[in-house]
């Protein structure tokens, strides 16, 4: 390998300094971001022409410059020193970015830095002069994706944070396909992109600084991603219960335990049993007896539960925007006795037919489904607290929209008149408590 001539370092002072506005050499700082340009473009396009070029590193490359550029000469001496507090500027610059997520917002991508052991981060890169917020992220996205954000980005879904001196604002744009063809604008930047669960990134420095194990032969580092998990996750709590505050006010009257909120994770059925024992404080003593349906399996166990109508209160809603709003009746909490029930049901589904429904969902597609839920055979999806010791109808508006198709939010099961029938003749009865 050779290193660059004095005539190819002459054509980068040239094309690069000599011709500098005033104001772009008032100080070393700016001086060094227009040095760093120069060395870019030396790497990814002369060097990509003469391949027996010697790869340089930045300060090497500086050196080259201040001894070849006319007027630098003088400051060859304190190049450390330049360096040292163009470094300390850099990292005072602000970043902008962005995480990308896919539509059920459920992962995340990542990006690696081009050499094969370098660290997996969220696209980003430093604040131009006189260049908006939004524009840089935008930017930057395109640089390291060759996706091209402009227009989905908004100051509602941002991230800020502050890393010492250093100003980070990552914005956040969902609905991204998992099978979108990602490729770098900038050459020798980014190596690779991955997929990864948000709940896998670390949540803290110390976690940051453990390799993630994905397999025996795969250990991903992480930079500058922990500070934006936690608030990530909240943001997507957020972005799930909105369209859905009402269900889970309602689901909050059906039992106890953290189970009551969402669709659990996935797990093999005696898992996922002993998983609602613990969370739910079951004693010991009680038994869980699962029975198998088509799609779903129940489970029953004493715990707490529901009570007979009376002064209802109404609303319409919809669980998710897609969805259409329905005339929904329940019971204020504090206008029932608190009392505890005979049982709990717990309805699961099979991994199965939550991919079907995953994929009936606006913009998800099936391959983002399969991708999306963990390679387990069931999930919780309901947990209702209730005297019977029995299967409870299910309600009239839940019949009616299983029979409309997994596109309105149903399981696609037809309606049977005989178990509506049953249904509207139990809810006369009964009612949700929230």
């Amino acid at each position: 390998m050779v290193r660059p001539s004095a005539e190819l370092l002459d054509e980068i002072c040239v094309r690069f300094i000599i011709n500098l506005p005033p104001e772009e050499l008032e100080s070393f700082e700016r001086l060094l971001f227009v040095i760093e340009m120069a060395w870019w473009h030396y790497e990814d396009n002369i060097r990509a022409k003469d391949p027996t070029l010697s790869s340089l590193g930045l300060k090497e490359f500086c050196a080259l410059i201040f001894d070849a550029c006319p007027g630098l000469e003088p400051y060859r001496g304190s190049l450390d020193a330049i360096y040292s507090a163009f470094n300390d500027y850099k990292r005072a610059v602000p970043v902008r970015g962005v995480i990308m997520l896919d539509p059920t917002l459920r992962c995340c991508l990542v990006v690696r830095g081009w050499q094969e052991g370098a660290s997996w981060g969220f696209p980003r890169g430093k604040l131009s002069k006189g260049e908006s917020d939004l524009d840089c992220a935008a930017r930057e996205v395109l640089e390291e994706t060759g996706l091209d954000l402009r227009g989905r980005l908004s100051e509602q879904d941002c991230i800020a944070r502050r890393s010492g001196a250093q100003d980070i604002r990552l914005y956040i744009v969902a609905g991204v396909d998992m099978d979108t063809q990602f490729a770098p604008q900038a050459k020798f930047e980014i190596g690779a992109y991955r997929w990864l669960p948000v709940e896998a990134l670390p949540r803290s420095y110390d976690a940051e600084r453990t390799p993630l194990v994905v397999s025996p032969e795969v250990k991903l580092r992480f930079f500058s991603v922990w500070q934006f998990a936690s608030p990530l996750q909240e943001w997507i709590a957020r972005k799930l219960a909105a369209p859905v505050k009402r269900q889970r006010r309602r689901n909050a009257g059906k039992g106890t335990g953290r189970l009551n909120d969402s669709c659990a994770a996935l797990a093999s059925l005696d898992t996922q049993l002993e998983h609602v024992r613990e969370e739910c404080d079951v004693p010991a003593a009680a038994q869980l007896y699962p029975t198998q349906a088509p799609i779903a399996s129940e489970v029953k166990v004493q715990v707490v539960g529901m009570a007979p109508a009376k002064s209802f209160e109404f609303d319409r809603e919809a669980r998710r925007p897609e969805e259409l709003a329905v005339l929904s009746r329940w019971l204020p909490r504090s206008a029932v006795p608190p009392r505890t029930a005979k049982h709990l049901d717990i309805i699961l589904y099979s991994r199965e037919q939550l991919v079907k429904e995953h994929a009936a969902l606006p913009h998800v597609s099936a391959g983002d489904a399969e991708k999306a839920l963990p390679d387990a055979p069931w999930g919780i999806i309901s947990i209702k607290a209730q005297d019977e010791d029995h299967e409870t109808p299910m309600q009239p508006i839940t019949i009616l929209r299983n029979a409309l198709g997994r596109e309105e939010g149903g399981s696609g099961v037809p309606l049977d008149k005989e178990a509506y029938a049953a249904a509207v003749e139990y809810w006369d009865a009964h009612a949700i408590i929230q």
